[in-house]
């Protein structure tokens, strides 16, 4: 049985979360798919994830630098005390002096992708640019088909077209903030609504 996606399943049109973006605009699921690619959100992850890999970040590089000195230091044995642990065959030691040195370089390795993750998702302030990129996705779509960008909110609940839309895409792309056992752990879409309708009412003077 071939477990890879085929051509028909990687169409836009069968892509379940364009599909449900585009039920809420109203629009086709091509125009979604071609907006995700321009804006790059497959390069942006989770801001709740974040946090954990952030966590896992400092603990990959904390073991690496442990690992690679426990290494080092074992390689510094002398050489014929190296010699007597091969005469001996006692295989644990050497055997775990190479195991040491793998166990570091894949360490590093995944110090190093992780790391590249964070970099490429920095927030400062408590910003979260995932929600502000899947904010101006719904703008982009609702300028191409030339529906108002509007902002309104009443008692913190959207109110305009736009507003709605951005609070359930984001819910749709489970943009969380907090962690999934919380009452609402999406991201309030007032703050990336906000923001992407500023920014398209000043691109429109």
């Amino acid at each position: 049985m071939n477990d890879w996606p085929t051509q028909e399943d990687l169409k836009p049109e069968n892509n379940m979360t364009f599909k449900r973006i585009a039920s809420v605009i109203g629009c086709n699921a091509g125009i979604i798919s071609d907006a995700w690619v321009n804006l790059g959100l497959d390069a942006l992850d989770d801001p709740n994830e974040l946090k954990d890999l952030r966590k896992a970040v400092k603990i990959y590089g904390s073991a690496a630098k442990h690992a690679r000195q426990v290494h080092n230091l074992l390689s510094s044995l002398p050489d014929t005390e190296l010699m007597r642990l091969k005469v001996s065959k006692d295989p644990i030691v050497l055997s775990f002096l190479k195991e040491c040195k793998s166990v570091a370089e894949e360490l590093e390795a995944l110090y190093e992708h992780r790391s590249l993750v964070v970099e490429r998702n920095k927030s400062v302030g408590g910003k979260d640019p995932r929600a502000d990129a899947l904010a101006e996705l719904v703008a982009t779509i609702f300028h191409k088909l030339g529906r108002s960008i509007t902002f309104g909110q009443l008692d913190d609940k959207p109110t305009t077209d736009f507003c709605r839309a951005v609070r359930d895409v984001l819910v749709i792309c489970d943009n969380k903030r907090k962690p999934s056992t919380e009452m609402e752990p999406y991201t309030n879409w007032r703050s990336p609504a906000q923001k992407a309708f500023k920014r398209h009412r000043s691109n429109a003077n």
